[in-house]
């Protein structure tokens, strides 16, 4: 019945049909996973998590509950410290999809050599047709992510371990999609002040997803990422469909106390991205309108 509920859109209805089921049988681990999707659903991040994190106890062995668990805490660095605990007690798992989660979080993270160590595992497995294994979605997603990342390591080799030269830098936060991988840990200049940028990725986020109720759960990531953010952080928005949706967004604004206070401020950045669409229509051209309109420039590594 509860699948029924979920199906239909009545998440609040499957959730409540999944806890009672846990309460009359904790240890049955499905009921626990099915949750997490229904909280998920409801844009429920810190509870789908938590539900994530119980269903892999009940059944640590289960690597695709480890894989869903890891997925959930790179899109919420706040939850990170508590998924190494989890992740030190259990036997490291091998498969596919869970490297290849290993490889975006190490990434993010600058574990150069943690890096090296995943892409070098991910080349065996490529050899061995273990990609082909994988369920068609998940083809797709680690293809791209193994691919994308090999070409960034290829292209800024050596940034990973770059040593701090004693000049004072400051983090913007990069939140977006695979976007946001491509200048992480690089360093702008704005106003005077080195900024490193810091990737917050969100797996799947297109810009049309934000506004649709039916996609919830990309918006609640988003607006959870914002809200854990340090006061008055420096913050870039990168979400698709740049090139061919008129609700693409490029932002940069400070946080403020609210959330709303973000989008107000970014507004007008967004409406003039799009004012210029009908102008410029090489996406070279939209970067540099968008960098020139910030005062944002890329500086050596």
């Amino acid at each position: 019945m509860a699948k029924t509920f979920f199906v239909f859109g009545d998440t609040a209805a499957a959730i409540d049909i999944y806890k009672k089921s846990i309460a009359l049988k904790p240890e049955f681990a499905p009921a626990s996973n099915n949750l997490c999707a229904a909280y998920l659903k409801a844009g429920q991040i810190s509870e789908a998590f938590q539900s994530f994190a119980r269903a892999f106890r009940l059944n640590p062995q289960h690597e695709e509950a480890f894989a869903n668990l890891y997925n959930l805490s790179i899109h919420c660095p706040w939850q990170r410290r508590e998924f190494l605990k989890i992740r030190k007690r259990v036997k490291p798992f091998s498969g596919v999809k869970t490297r290849i989660l290993a490889l975006i979080d190490t990434y993010i993270h600058e574990a150069s050599a943690s890096v090296e160590a995943e892409l070098s595992a991910l080349k065996l497995a490529e050899r061995r047709n273990a990609f082909n294994a994988l369920s068609a979605a998940d083809q797709i997603f680690c293809s791209a992510y193994y691919k994308l990342i090999q070409a960034l390591v290829a292209q800024n080799k050596g940034f990973l371990s770059n040593k701090p030269d004693g000049s004072e830098t400051r983090l913007i936060y990069h939140l977006g999609e695979s976007h946001c991988l491509s200048f992480a840990h690089l360093k702008l200049r704005l106003e005077g002040q080195m900024y490193k940028v810091q990737p917050m990725i969100s797996f799947g986020t297109k810009v049309f997803h934000l506004s649709d109720a039916a996609q919830r759960p990309f918006a609640e990531i988003l607006h959870a990422q914002l809200r854990h953010l340090p006061k008055r952080s420096k913050v870039m928005l990168s979400f698709g469909e740049i090139d061919c949706r008129l609700s693409a967004v490029c932002g940069w604004a400070c946080c403020g106390n609210a959330t709303s206070d973000f989008y107000s401020e970014c507004s007008g950045t967004s409406a003039f991205v799009q004012e210029q669409r009908s102008r410029k229509r090489k996406r070279g051209e939209y970067c540099s309108l968008v960098q020139s309109k910030l005062g944002l420039s890329r500086a050596s590594q």
